[in-house]
């Protein structure tokens, strides 16, 4: 990753969650790439994972990191940037939310 955009996101997101009465544990993930290449938070009182997706992949990539990583941690929610290919895929496959575009 050529950016920072993992290390603001960890922070702040760490920072928001925390205004939001939420303590989580931020880690950076490498998908093969760097350390940047995903931020997952895991929220300590519910277990519950967030991850930010910041690698550029494809549906049936994602799908299969989704798969293995809902086996070992259960359910998982998942934030994609706005020009990713996953975004356009899951996009066209479930339509736009309204109000979003």
């Amino acid at each position: 990753m050529d950016s920072a955009d993992h290390l603001f996101i960890k922070a702040h997101v760490t920072q928001w969650l925390a205004g939001q009465g939420h303590a989580a544990q931020a880690e950076l993930r490498s998908l093969g790439h760097g350390p940047g290449d995903a931020v997952d938070f895991v929220l300590r009182a519910t277990s519950q994972r967030l991850r930010f997706e910041l690698r550029p992949n494809d549906y049936r990539s994602w799908r299969g990191t989704a798969d293995s990583l809902a086996a070992k941690e259960g359910h998982v929610e998942w934030v994609f940037g706005l020009e990713s290919a996953i975004t356009r895929d899951m996009t066209a496959r479930y339509g736009c939310p309204a109000g979003a575009a």
